[in-house]
Protein backbone atom coordinates (compact mmCIF):
# COMPACT_ATOMS: atom_id res chain seq x y z
CA UNK A 1 0.00 0.00 0.00
CA UNK A 2 2.75 2.48 0.92
CA UNK A 3 4.92 1.64 -2.07
CA UNK A 4 3.60 3.51 -5.10
CA UNK A 5 3.51 0.65 -7.59
CA UNK A 6 0.54 2.00 -9.55
CA UNK A 7 -1.34 -1.28 -9.41
CA UNK A 8 -4.90 -1.15 -10.71
CA UNK A 9 -7.48 -0.71 -7.96
CA UNK A 10 -10.42 -3.14 -7.78
CA UNK A 11 -13.43 -2.11 -9.86
CA UNK A 12 -15.61 -1.63 -6.76
CA UNK A 13 -13.36 1.25 -5.61
CA UNK A 14 -15.39 4.29 -6.66
CA UNK A 15 -15.69 7.91 -5.56
CA UNK A 16 -18.86 9.88 -5.04
CA UNK A 17 -18.22 11.96 -8.16
CA UNK A 18 -16.80 9.10 -10.25
CA UNK A 19 -13.34 10.67 -10.38
CA UNK A 20 -10.25 8.45 -10.50
CA UNK A 21 -9.98 6.85 -7.01
CA UNK A 22 -6.26 6.19 -7.48
CA UNK A 23 -5.66 9.94 -7.11
CA UNK A 24 -7.23 9.88 -3.65
CA UNK A 25 -5.33 6.75 -2.72
CA UNK A 26 -2.11 8.49 -3.74
CA UNK A 27 -2.93 11.45 -1.50
CA UNK A 28 -3.61 9.11 1.42
CA UNK A 29 -0.45 7.11 0.72
CA UNK A 30 1.73 10.20 0.57
CA UNK A 31 0.22 11.60 3.78
CA UNK A 32 0.87 8.37 5.68
CA UNK A 33 4.37 8.06 4.24
CA UNK A 34 5.25 11.63 5.18
CA UNK A 35 3.86 11.21 8.71
CA UNK A 36 5.85 8.04 9.34
CA UNK A 37 9.04 9.64 8.06
CA UNK A 38 8.49 12.48 10.54
CA UNK A 39 8.10 9.90 13.33
CA UNK A 40 11.46 8.39 12.38
CA UNK A 41 13.08 11.82 12.24
CA UNK A 42 11.90 12.50 15.78
CA UNK A 43 13.10 9.11 17.00
CA UNK A 44 16.54 9.19 15.34
CA UNK A 45 17.68 12.86 15.34
CA UNK A 46 21.42 12.16 15.59
CA UNK A 47 21.24 9.45 12.94
CA UNK A 48 19.55 12.03 10.70
CA UNK A 49 22.12 14.70 11.56
CA UNK A 50 24.97 12.39 10.56
CA UNK A 51 23.66 11.73 7.05
CA UNK A 52 21.68 14.93 6.50
CA UNK A 53 17.93 15.40 6.41
CA UNK A 54 17.48 14.73 2.68
CA UNK A 55 19.39 11.44 2.77
CA UNK A 56 17.60 10.39 5.94
CA UNK A 57 14.17 11.13 4.47
CA UNK A 58 14.98 9.05 1.40
CA UNK A 59 16.29 6.17 3.53
CA UNK A 60 13.33 6.39 5.91
CA UNK A 61 10.94 6.39 2.95
CA UNK A 62 12.42 3.13 1.72
CA UNK A 63 12.03 1.65 5.19
CA UNK A 64 8.43 2.79 5.61
CA UNK A 65 7.50 1.30 2.23
CA UNK A 66 8.64 -2.19 3.26
CA UNK A 67 8.04 -2.01 7.02
CA UNK A 68 4.79 -0.21 7.89
CA UNK A 69 3.66 -0.01 11.52
CA UNK A 70 2.27 -3.19 13.04
CA UNK A 71 0.74 -1.52 16.10
CA UNK A 72 -0.87 1.76 17.17
CA UNK A 73 1.98 3.03 19.40
CA UNK A 74 4.19 5.27 17.29
CA UNK A 75 6.86 5.40 20.02
CA UNK A 76 7.53 1.75 19.19
CA UNK A 77 7.77 2.28 15.45
CA UNK A 78 11.30 2.04 14.13
CA UNK A 79 12.58 -0.90 16.17
CA UNK A 80 13.62 -2.62 12.92
CA UNK A 81 15.09 0.56 11.45
CA UNK A 82 18.66 -0.03 12.76
CA UNK A 83 18.73 -3.45 11.08
CA UNK A 84 17.39 -1.90 7.87
CA UNK A 85 20.14 0.74 7.96
CA UNK A 86 22.85 -1.92 8.22
CA UNK A 87 21.55 -3.51 5.00
CA UNK A 88 20.91 -0.19 3.23
CA UNK A 89 23.63 -0.12 0.56
CA UNK A 90 23.79 3.70 0.12
CA UNK A 91 24.71 3.97 3.83
CA UNK A 92 27.36 1.24 3.71
CA UNK A 93 30.13 3.83 3.96
CA UNK A 94 28.95 4.65 7.50
CA UNK A 95 29.19 1.29 9.29
CA UNK A 96 28.43 2.89 12.66
CA UNK A 97 25.08 4.35 11.52
CA UNK A 98 23.03 1.28 12.44
CA UNK A 99 24.59 1.22 15.90
CA UNK A 100 23.72 4.88 16.39
CA UNK A 101 20.12 4.11 15.48
CA UNK A 102 20.20 1.27 18.02
CA UNK A 103 21.46 3.71 20.65
CA UNK A 104 18.71 6.23 19.93
CA UNK A 105 16.01 3.56 19.90
CA UNK A 106 17.28 2.28 23.25
CA UNK A 107 17.06 5.78 24.72
CA UNK A 108 13.45 6.13 23.56
CA UNK A 109 12.56 2.68 24.89
CA UNK A 110 14.04 3.55 28.28
CA UNK A 111 12.19 6.87 28.34
CA UNK A 112 8.85 5.15 27.68
CA UNK A 113 9.39 2.10 29.92
CA UNK A 114 7.13 1.58 32.90
CA UNK A 115 8.21 3.01 36.24
CA UNK A 116 10.03 0.88 38.79
CA UNK A 117 12.09 1.92 41.78
CA UNK A 118 15.74 0.95 41.98
CA UNK A 119 17.18 -0.38 45.21
CA UNK A 120 18.87 1.98 47.62
CA UNK A 121 22.66 2.14 47.72
CA UNK A 122 22.74 0.95 51.33
CA UNK A 123 21.48 -2.48 50.21
CA UNK A 124 24.53 -2.82 47.99
CA UNK A 125 26.82 -1.80 50.80
CA UNK A 126 25.31 -4.50 53.01
CA UNK A 127 25.94 -7.09 50.29
CA UNK A 128 29.50 -5.89 49.75
CA UNK A 129 30.15 -6.68 53.39
CA UNK A 130 29.31 -10.33 52.64
CA UNK A 131 31.32 -11.30 49.50
CA UNK A 132 30.24 -14.96 49.51
CA UNK A 133 26.55 -14.02 49.47
CA UNK A 134 27.23 -11.31 46.88
CA UNK A 135 28.57 -13.90 44.42
CA UNK A 136 25.39 -15.98 44.75
CA UNK A 137 22.89 -13.28 43.79
CA UNK A 138 21.23 -12.74 40.44
CA UNK A 139 20.04 -9.24 39.66
CA UNK A 140 16.63 -8.08 38.49
CA UNK A 141 16.90 -4.95 36.35
CA UNK A 142 14.26 -2.23 36.13
CA UNK A 143 12.39 -2.02 32.77
CA UNK A 144 13.93 1.42 32.10
CA UNK A 145 17.41 0.07 31.41
CA UNK A 146 19.26 -1.05 28.31
CA UNK A 147 22.85 -2.06 27.59
CA UNK A 148 24.41 -0.86 24.34
CA UNK A 149 27.70 -2.33 23.11
CA UNK A 150 29.45 -1.11 19.98
CA UNK A 151 32.84 -1.30 18.32
CA UNK A 152 32.36 2.38 17.45
CA UNK A 153 32.52 5.53 19.58
CA UNK A 154 28.74 5.85 19.81
CA UNK A 155 28.50 7.62 23.14
CA UNK A 156 31.04 10.28 22.20
CA UNK A 157 29.41 10.76 18.79
CA UNK A 158 25.97 11.14 20.35
CA UNK A 159 27.25 13.60 22.99
CA UNK A 160 28.96 15.69 20.31
CA UNK A 161 25.55 16.27 18.70
CA UNK A 162 23.95 17.51 21.94
CA UNK A 163 24.02 21.30 22.01
CA UNK A 164 23.40 21.37 25.76
CA UNK A 165 25.98 18.69 26.60
CA UNK A 166 28.37 19.52 29.43
CA UNK A 167 30.91 17.19 27.83
CA UNK A 168 31.70 19.70 25.07
CA UNK A 169 32.99 16.97 22.75
CA UNK A 170 34.24 17.98 19.31
CA UNK A 171 33.39 15.78 16.34
CA UNK A 172 36.88 16.31 14.99
CA UNK A 173 38.38 14.81 18.13
CA UNK A 174 36.43 11.55 18.06
CA UNK A 175 38.15 8.31 17.07
CA UNK A 176 35.17 6.43 15.63
CA UNK A 177 37.08 3.15 15.69
CA UNK A 178 37.37 3.33 19.49
CA UNK A 179 34.56 1.10 20.69
CA UNK A 180 32.28 2.34 23.46
CA UNK A 181 29.62 0.75 25.65
CA UNK A 182 26.93 2.32 27.79
CA UNK A 183 24.26 1.39 30.29
CA UNK A 184 21.21 3.51 29.49
CA UNK A 185 18.90 4.18 32.41
CA UNK A 186 16.14 6.55 33.49
CA UNK A 187 15.90 8.31 36.80
CA UNK A 188 12.49 9.98 37.07
CA UNK A 189 12.32 11.65 33.61
CA UNK A 190 16.05 11.97 32.94
CA UNK A 191 17.69 9.40 30.67
CA UNK A 192 21.41 8.93 31.18
CA UNK A 193 24.04 6.80 29.46
CA UNK A 194 26.81 5.61 31.76
CA UNK A 195 29.99 4.43 30.01
CA UNK A 196 31.34 0.94 30.61
CA UNK A 197 34.61 -0.71 29.64
CA UNK A 198 34.49 -3.77 27.40
CA UNK A 199 34.91 -6.11 30.38
CA UNK A 200 32.37 -4.12 32.38
CA UNK A 201 29.84 -4.29 29.55
CA UNK A 202 30.41 -8.03 29.13
CA UNK A 203 29.86 -8.53 32.86
CA UNK A 204 26.70 -6.40 32.81
CA UNK A 205 25.42 -8.37 29.82
CA UNK A 206 25.81 -11.66 31.67
CA UNK A 207 23.98 -10.23 34.68
CA UNK A 208 21.14 -9.04 32.43
CA UNK A 209 20.95 -12.56 31.01
CA UNK A 210 20.27 -13.88 34.51
CA UNK A 211 23.67 -15.15 35.62
CA UNK A 212 24.64 -14.82 39.24
CA UNK A 213 27.48 -12.42 39.88
CA UNK A 214 29.79 -15.36 40.56
CA UNK A 215 28.84 -17.11 37.30
CA UNK A 216 29.22 -13.87 35.35
CA UNK A 217 32.69 -13.34 36.78
CA UNK A 218 33.67 -16.90 35.85
CA UNK A 219 32.55 -16.36 32.23
CA UNK A 220 33.99 -12.87 31.74
CA UNK A 221 37.05 -13.01 34.02
CA UNK A 222 37.14 -9.24 34.63
CA UNK A 223 39.97 -7.65 36.53
CA UNK A 224 39.26 -5.94 39.83
CA UNK A 225 38.96 -2.53 38.14
CA UNK A 226 36.24 -3.75 35.74
CA UNK A 227 34.37 -5.48 38.56
CA UNK A 228 34.48 -2.36 40.73
CA UNK A 229 33.43 -0.23 37.75
CA UNK A 230 30.41 -2.41 37.01
CA UNK A 231 29.20 -2.49 40.60
CA UNK A 232 29.62 1.29 40.85
CA UNK A 233 27.60 1.87 37.66
CA UNK A 234 24.85 -0.44 38.89
CA UNK A 235 24.68 1.47 42.17
CA UNK A 236 24.81 4.95 40.60
CA UNK A 237 22.32 4.25 37.81
CA UNK A 238 19.59 2.82 40.03
CA UNK A 239 18.85 0.05 37.53
CA UNK A 240 18.69 -2.77 40.06
CA UNK A 241 15.11 -3.55 41.05
CA UNK A 242 15.94 -6.49 43.30
CA UNK A 243 18.06 -9.56 44.00
CA UNK A 244 17.49 -13.28 43.98
CA UNK A 245 19.75 -15.40 46.15
CA UNK A 246 20.81 -18.56 44.31
CA UNK A 247 22.19 -21.36 46.46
Amino acid sequence: MLRNNRERLPDHFVTWNRSDPSVRVDVYRNTVLSSLIEVLLATFPVTAAIVGTDFFRAMAGEFVAVSPPTGPVMAEYGRRFPHFIRDFEPASGLPYLGDMADFEMARLTVMNACDANGMEARVFHELLADPDRLLEISIEFIPASRLIRSKFALLSLWQAHQHDSVQNISLAGIDLAQGENALIARSEWTVTALPLSEAGAALCHRLMEGDTLGAAIDKVSPDNAALDETLLVLIQSGVVAGFTHQQ
